[in-house]
């Protein structure tokens, strides 16, 4: 797992622990994880802290976009290039929109977006 668990808050690590309980149910989870379901369920439900080492099993066990979604809430959906292009027409049409989603690119993209324009442009 190429996560770090340490630098993440106490609410994305809990959302790591909630999506494995989604993905396996509580009493699976909690054996997977090595602990009880009173405890686990306490750490979903309640503001207890987590141990890293339970979040760093947890992540292991989550796919690359369970995690992805788990730590940033974004869903990975497929996209083919015409759904591509129609977010960027409507990007184009409507200001408000456009307005989130350039700020979206720039938040997650921005480095590469940067990046790649400029040592294209050399």
């Amino acid at each position: 797992m190429l996560i770090d668990v340490s630098k993440l808050d106490e609410q994305q690590r809990r959302r790591i622990i909630k999506k494995l309980v989604e993905k396996l149910g509580l009493s699976q989870a909690a054996k997977m994880l090595n602990v009880g379901r009173s405890t686990l369920y306490r750490y979903v439900n309640s503001d207890q802290s987590i141990p890293l080492d339970i979040v760093r099993k947890a992540a292991e066990m989550l796919a690359q976009d369970e995690l992805s979604d788990a730590i940033y809430g974004l869903k990975v959906v497929e996209v083919d290039a015409t759904t591509a292009l129609s977010v960027v027409v409507k990007a184009m049409k409507d200001e408000k929109f456009r307005n989130f989603f350039v700020s979206i690119l720039y938040q997650y993209l921005g480095d590469y977006c940067f990046v790649e324009f400029f040592s294209f442009s050399q």
